[in-house]
């Protein structure tokens, strides 16, 4: 069986064990995955289908290789590399939260494990005044609230700690406003201040 038949086998497993959300944003009322929700289950499906994952680390990129231990194959998933700048804590633990993100988001790429798109919906404290808003404001042709839309985008930025994250992000985000200019040049103004402070340089959308 090839490396990647073993793997497709692993992601069906993994959805199988109905792995839970332990993980809770309390301010924007949304749940997601933390490492050891899944980790431990992995590796035990891993271990008996002798397949192995390893995370490596450069100063640009984030690599998650898995290796077939009954053959010389191997699957490689990256991401590059981003900084954190958490209060309160020293350059090390810093770096060892950016590397937990990495391995968390290398895994869940590697078994397609997924989480709500955070685009798509707007679970801030101000969903019940946003909903009044939306009663008395006439309907758009594409039936979004580009005001909502753009607030789901400044939180998915703002906890988004890879230049992969905000490019995806900004595809998103482009495709959603493209028929509301205000707001869209507000998200390209987001999106290139994100980025500057994910990499230290300029850029435009």
């Amino acid at each position: 069986m090839s490396i990647y038949s073993k793997l497709a086998e692993a992601r069906v497993e993994l959805q199988k064990r109905g792995v839970k959300q332990s993980g809770a944003n309390t301010f924007s009322k949304y749940t997601y995955f933390e490492l050891g929700d899944f980790l431990p289950a992995i590796n035990e499906i891993f271990a008996a289908k002798k397949l192995c994952g390893v995370v490596s680390f450069t100063a640009e990129i984030a690599t998650l290789t898995i290796h077939d231990g009954e053959s010389n194959e191997k699957i490689e998933f990256t991401s590059p590399m981003a900084t954190a700048q958490l209060k309160g804590c020293h350059e090390i633990q810093n770096l060892g939260a950016v590397q937990t993100y990495q391995r968390r988001y290398l895994y869940m790429a590697a078994l397609e494990i997924s989480e709500y798109d955070v685009l798509d919906e707007n679970r801030g404290n101000e969903s019940a005044k946003t909903e009044n808003k939306q009663r008395e404001r006439p309907q758009t042709s594409n039936n979004i609230d580009p005001k909502v839309v753009l607030n789901g985008y400044k939180k998915a930025m703002s906890d988004a700690t890879t230049l992969e994250m905000i490019d995806k992000y900004k595809k998103s985000i482009t495709a959603k406003l493209n028929k509301y200019p205000n707001e869209l040049k507000e998200a390209v103004v987001i999106y290139n201040e994100r980025k500057q402070e994910i990499q230290g340089g300029t850029s435009e959308l």
